[in-house]
């Protein structure tokens, strides 16, 4: 019950209007008011440490594979201090954290008490999406950024090598917004039955955002290829949207190379879908082997049931040697 709490209090916080909070970044970050430390030491955040704050649990599959991404944080050169706040079942967390597998933290787990710090945080998460779980607090006690645990060792990486901006970080965030907000918009014409010529307007313009921010183009691609409401799917368009996202990343976006192989497998380019697929599932995490696995699974069924129908066809061709 108190993980849907969780999810609930998460939800809310994201669909809050932006004008109501200010910005957040570069704002000192709230205590840490805990009920109970459910592993690890008692942790504060304390200036002349570098903290990473993760509003976990392991019950949200966007969040499940969290600690898999932040453990190896530990092992760095001068660490971070990383520190899950969770709002789940105290006893069935602790028995969760017994396991001592690679998707449990290796780092302190709090209980958060009475959602005081989830909702302190949660306030300074403008523009944040369902997977934005992690909060990266400076040495000074600053927010600096806001994000998912996928990104927090690239972002860690420019904070020490001190080519971190809070302004650029600040117009990222703003980016999101907006293209969230253009495809929410795309979604609502191709709902209404809006001609391609209305829909490719709105998409260029997520295209512009997405030169800036690949993810809005992987947004773009998938709302395009899996979302129920959409029956007029542009796989094209998501097949142009993931691929420059996937391109864009050097190969390394895992999520952008599913959703461009899955547009590929959908317009019936299998071998390229097939190559795309496989090179994703090298380079990913946890939170999209699966569904790169169930792809491949397909394609690959698919291309074998080809070749044993061409064979089929070849031995049933009718001879075109002459009669004596």
């Amino acid at each position: 019950m108190k993980s849907m709490q969780f999810a609930l209090v998460l939800f809310a916080a994201s669909m809050l209007p932006c004008a109501l909070f200010a910005d957040g970044l570069g704002e000192a970050a709230p205590a840490l008011t805990v009920a109970e430390w459910l592993q690890g030491q008692e942790t504060a955040i304390t200036s002349g440490r570098i903290h990473v704050i993760d509003f976990w649990t392991p019950n949200n599959p966007l969040l499940r594979g969290n600690p898999q991404r932040l453990n190896p944080l530990l092992e760095q050169e001068d660490p971070p201090v990383v520190v899950a706040i969770t709002l789940d079942d105290g006893d069935a967390m602790k028995a969760f954290l017994r396991r001592k597998k690679d998707d449990v933290p290796h780092y302190p787990v709090a209980l958060d008490a009475k959602k005081k710090t989830t909702l302190a945080f949660m306030e300074k998460m403008v523009n944040r999406r369902g997977g934005d779980s992690c909060v990266i607090v400076s040495k000074t006690k600053q927010i600096l950024w806001v994000g998912p645990a996928r990104d927090v060792a690239a972002v860690l990486a420019t904070v020490k090598a001190g080519t971190f901006s809070i302004e650029v970080a600040r117009q990222e965030r703003a980016d999101r917004g907006v293209s969230e907000q253009l495809v929410k918009e795309y979604v609502e014409l191709v709902r209404n039955g809006a001609a391609r010529e209305q829909t490719h307007e709105v998409a260029n313009k997520i295209f512009e955002v997405g030169a800036r921010r690949p993810d809005a183009l992987v947004a773009l691609a998938r709302i395009i290829l899996i979302a129920p409401a959409l029956k007029d799917r542009d796989t094209a368009l998501a097949e142009r949207a993931a691929g420059a996202a996937w391109k864009g990343s050097g190969h390394k976006d895992a999520r952008a190379g599913l959703f461009y192989g899955k547009a590929m497998h959908q317009q019936g380019k299998l071998a390229a879908a097939k190559e795309v697929l496989t090179a994703a599932l090298q380079v990913t995490d946890d939170s999209v082997r699966r569904a790169l696995q169930v792809e491949l699974g397909a394609i690959d069924r698919k291309l074998e049931a080809s070749k044993k129908s061409n064979k089929g066809s070849a031995t049933t061709q009718p001879s075109t040697r002459p009669r004596r």
